[in-house]
């Protein structure tokens, strides 16, 4: 922090729904260190027509700029433009970068990725970039949590995770309710394959006969608290109605049951392990 800010002439607030004008040009500034300087220019253009067509849907015609620099000054004022471009416009473009330099393979996406997230986090914007979406979390341990999840569970696991992610990630609004519904998703299809029996589909059995077999050890207040959990998103039957009913339920609950899941999900994993249980 600089004089200004450390002795209160400058307040920062935190940024949530909003972004002010030192966070749309440090995000530029990041977007034009990474696209415009480190690329030749073939490459740029090359990924200038990818955008064009798959992100800004524009057509090819004569009202496209002329040069390089011209494409510049046009992504500039794309940025600047707070009438025209919103704040949720901004982060879809930075999730579309890192699906571009995906794409190619590009040796500058990890760069990329800790550059946009040491921005959000200095200008206190209230949103991170985790596997490709600009998600609504500032808290260190949550995002590691989350990231793990991604990383070791196996593939159904990490996919509902992911789809958890996209759910938040949806902008303007974030589809708090299915993404609830997929985080709880991970948590029953890791216990239903730990499980192994033929017929059981649902958490509450899964954790019955994981309970019985006895092979991976956890506690039976543990496992009351999972279904606990569990039964906030389903009838007796599993089918996820109350949420439709509920409506209280935010972005605060899915959060909460993503970075929940996640660990519990990284939990139970661990303990499989320890059970000779492959789970990944």
């Amino acid at each position: 922090m600089f004089f200004a800010e450390r002795n209160s002439y400058v307040k920062k607030v935190l940024q949530f729904e909003s972004m002010d004008y030192a966070l749309r040009s440090r995000l530029w500034n990041v977007f034009l260190l990474s696209f415009f300087c480190k690329h030749n220019e073939d490459s740029i253009i090359e990924m200038i027509m990818f955008l064009w067509d798959n992100f800004f849907k524009l057509p090819f015609d004569n009202d496209m700029p002329d040069s390089l620099g011209e494409y510049k000054d046009w992504f500039a004022d794309y940025f600047a433009d707070e009438k025209h471009t919103k704040w949720y416009e901004i982060y879809s473009f930075v999730e579309a970068i890192v699906f571009l330099y995906k794409k190619l393979s590009s040796p500058f996406l990890k760069d990329f990725i800790e550059d946009i997230n040491r921005v959000l986090k200095d200008e206190l914007a209230e949103y991170r970039l985790i596997d490709g979406k600009i998600i609504p979390i500032t808290n260190k341990c949550e995002i590691e949590t989350i990231e793990e999840a991604l990383r070791i569970s196996d593939s159904f696991v990490g996919t509902h995770i992911s789809n958890a992610l996209e759910k938040i990630a949806e902008k303007p609004t974030p589809d708090c309710r299915n993404s609830i519904k997929e985080s709880i998703s991970a948590l029953e299809a890791l216990c239903v394959s730990i499980a192994g029996t033929g017929g059981i589909d649902t958490l509450g059995r899964a954790l019955n006969v994981i309970k019985k077999n006895g092979k991976v050890k956890l506690h039976d207040d543990f496992i009351s608290g999972l279904k606990a959990l569990y039964g906030w998103t389903s009838d007796a039957d599993g089918i996820r109605h109350y949420l439709k009913e509920d409506p209280d339920v935010g972005l605060e609950d899915a959060i909460f049951m993503l970075v929940t899941c996640s660990a519990l999900c990284n939990f139970i994993i661990v303990k499989a392990g320890k059970a000779g249980i492959d789970t990944y």
